[in-house]
């Protein structure tokens, strides 16, 4: 398993990691960011978007965002960026596990703007890893 974890003061950060037995690509982030720990988001997630494309199988995204706060507009255009990379590198699917209603309507418009192929929200990983494991 490939993991880079990323804490500020464990009020704000990232992790990313790869389910490698179910090709998900699992992204967890929290609190509100800043420049610095956007450009490290970005620079994380490109290189786990490359280890997904190596691997030349379909690859699905698992997102919690359940303790993370809606962003300033600088910081949702690189999560919006990173959204249409992944789309471009192949991904099928994205499930979003989402609570609080302004990062939900926040993350569905990045979503939206992004052309991500096919999304749901949860409110729990299980219920997500079974649908991205659907066909």
């Amino acid at each position: 398993m490939i993991e880079n974890k990323h804490e500020f003061e464990k009020k704000q950060g990232f992790e990313i990691s790869i389910d490698d037995m179910r090709n998900i690509l699992k992204i967890r982030a929290w609190g509100f960011w800043d420049a610095e720990i956007a450009g490290k988001y970005k620079y994380e997630f490109e290189n786990m978007i490359n280890e997904m494309k190596k691997r030349e199988k379909d690859w699905c995204t698992l997102v919690d965002v359940t303790e993370y706060s809606p962003q300033s507009a600088s910081v949702q255009s690189i999560v919006k960026e990173r959204m249409v990379l992944a789309t471009e590198c192949g991904l099928k699917k994205e499930a979003c596990i989402v609570q609080n209603l302004p990062t939900k309507w926040q993350m569905a418009k990045l979503a939206r703007q992004s052309d991500l192929p096919v999304r749901a929200v949860f409110q729990t990983e299980g219920e997500a890893i079974r649908w991205l494991s659907s066909d």
